[in-house]
């Protein structure tokens, strides 16, 4: 089936929950659009804003959740919104609307529990860095974790082996630095730093692209490198974590 999406949209993703219902998340020209369709293909609902969705994950409890931004000449606000399975809105949150601001709410995940995590990139020049939220089911705001490392921007959020948040990270120092990674799990509940890998400079400069946690619970992490300073490589780097009787390591 041929579906169209409306406009000058681009389609970004199409997501399928365990009723066979579709979807089809798309944006372009400042606004956002999602169409849902049942089992059988036929449109059941929608939901549309101005902005831009950049990541869209289905919520136990039955829609998604997207996340993305809402840019001014000012400022750029980032927004959280729950959509039912129909396509109403079920709430939204939104922050960042304050002068010389730029929030940008990049990736999502849900718990079992229906608890969220946000990472958003948020640039008050000249610095800029990550910002992990913490929303309960029904879009309260519980914590807000927000990184001192300058030079943060989230690429990925996923949840380790028991629901906690688990960032990965591009870290750029200046214009002229390698560029590198960073790994962080943070407490569910209180969102305390459980550990931290920072990618080791032997390995070269490397642009993160993915994490996944693997079926024995440690994370691995998909990167663009340079072999020998000039040869682009793809690297794999699987992280050994431990739990010792004082903390992480």
């Amino acid at each position: 089936e041929l579906i169209d999406v409306t406009g000058s949209q681009s389609l970004m993703d199409v997501l399928v929950d365990d009723l066979g219902r579709r979807y089809v998340i798309g944006w372009g020209s400042g606004f956002a659009g999602i169409r849902i369709y049942d089992s059988n293909g036929l449109p059941i609902g929608s939901n549309s804003s101005n902005g831009r969705i950049f990541e869209a994950v289905l919520h136990p409890e039955g829609g998604l959740v997207v996340v993305g931004d809402r840019q001014d000449t000012s400022f750029s606000q980032c927004f959280v919104r729950r959509i039912s399975t129909s396509g109403e809105t079920l709430w939204e949150q939104s922050y960042g609307s304050v002068p010389d601001l730029y929030c940008s709410a990049r990736t999502v995940v849900a718990r079992s529990d229906g608890k969220i995590y946000v990472a958003s990139h948020q640039q008050h020049f000249p610095g800029h860095t990550a910002v992990v939220t913490h929303l309960s089911a029904s879009g309260d705001l519980l914590w807000n974790v927000q990184f001192s490392h300058d030079r943060l921007t989230p690429q990925q959020l996923v949840l380790g082996p028991a629901g906690d948040p688990v960032l990965l990270a591009n870290v750029v120092e200046s214009p002229s630095a390698d560029p590198s990674l960073q790994v962080v799990e943070l407490d569910h509940l209180t969102g305390e730093e459980h550990w931290r890998f920072d990618s080791p400079v032997e390995l070269g400069p490397m642009t993160a692209t993915d994490i996944t946690i693997g079926p024995d619970g440690l994370p691995v992490v998909t990167a663009n490198g340079v072999k020998d300073g000039r040869d682009p490589r793809v690297l794999a780097i699987k992280l050994m974590v431990k739990l010792f009787a004082n903390g992480f390591e």
